[in-house]
């Protein structure tokens, strides 16, 4: 594939992700799509095969871009890797542009099965073996109650997802706090050993936040 040809292809997702995200499928038009990046209807159709086609093209690109960003995670290990993980999928979640995309694939969900399905579920996969391989090192590091690796998982992934659960209900009026939300997730859930390393984790972040 050419330069040109990938550059517009590109275009063509971005624009259709945001329209679609914007407006309800039926009111997207493949014309408008192909009239805002400059290319035919008829490369649309020949790339993609249908407007539904698109649809999911457009939203596994926004997707991908939701997860969370653990460049950082390689750099720590223990609890503090756990902290670091939670931290991140907080901010995903609580990205407009997630929750976003997440309202228009709840609303178009028949038109992207079995099209998506599996690469969510391949998402939540790999989001699922980071959380587990951050939860044993925080085991044998002894910073977590001694509790099964699938009830830590769940509580964790449960209350961190509470706050960004409100945000997309009520917007703005309640907006995420990191520090409480990471309190919130591990406090009932720490050792002694591991409170003082939440407590070291949030005085970081904070500084970080203030420099």
């Amino acid at each position: 594939m050419s330069n040109k040809k990938s550059e517009t292809l590109q275009r063509v997702l971005e624009i259709a992700s945001l329209l679609f995200v914007e407006h309800p499928f039926a009111e997207v038009s493949v014309i408008t799509i192909a009239r805002l990046a400059h290319c035919s209807t008829t490369t649309l159709y020949d790339v993609f095969g249908s407007k539904e086609q698109l649809f999911a093209a457009a939203v596994r690109q926004r997707l991908a871009e939701c997860l969370p960003q653990l460049d950082t995670l390689h750099e720590r290990q223990g609890l503090d890797a756990l902290l670091e993980f939670t931290r991140a999928r907080i901010e995903a979640l609580s990205r407009p542009t997630t929750r976003a995309i997440l309202g228009a694939i709840s609303k178009q969900a028949e038109i992207l099965q079995p099209v998506l399905a599996r690469q969510m579920t391949e998402a939540q996969r790999e989001t699922d073996e980071t959380a587990y391989r951050c939860i044993r090192g925080a085991l044998a590091e002894g910073s977590l109650r001694p509790l099964p690796e699938e009830t830590l998982r769940y509580s964790i992934f449960a209350v961190s997802a509470y706050g960004p659960g409100l945000l997309s209900l009520y917007g703005t009026q309640y907006p995420v706090s990191m520090p409480d939300a990471i309190r919130m997730t591990f406090e009932p859930i720490v050792s002694e050993s591991g409170k003082v390393i939440l407590e070291r984790y949030l005085r970081a972040q904070a500084a970080d936040k203030r420099g």
